[in-house]
């Protein structure tokens, strides 16, 4: 199975505009989309299926039944093992993404 990265930037953007703000909604609602949002991204680690996305070099995969996508990059390994999965951001469906760009 490939290894999961974080890109720094993306952390901090999934616990400050994710996870803060679903904390505000309950700790039940926090932990439901934590969870699934986890669950989405074991499984790109395991078969990376998403599509190309907005960004060059970067895929997207929505998460099923949440509001957001995540966004991610494969990044090769020099011992034969299987690229890394870098994850660059996750991202509200409802965040205005231009072509090109990150939300802002």
């Amino acid at each position: 199975m490939r290894r999961v990265l974080w890109s720094p930037l993306g952390l901090t953007l999934y616990e400050r505009d994710v996870l803060d703000y679903l904390e505000t909604q309950g700790e039940s609602a926090m932990r439901r989309v934590r969870s699934d949002i986890d669950w989405a991204i074991q499984l790109l680690a395991q078969r990376p299926i998403g599509r190309p996305a907005r960004i060059s070099g970067t895929y997207e995969k929505g998460v099923v039944g949440q509001p957001y996508i995540i966004a991610y990059t494969l990044l090769p390994r020099d011992d034969g093992e299987a690229d890394d999965l870098l994850i660059m951001r996750i991202v509200h469906t409802s965040r205005d993404w231009p072509p090109g760009g990150w939300p802002r």
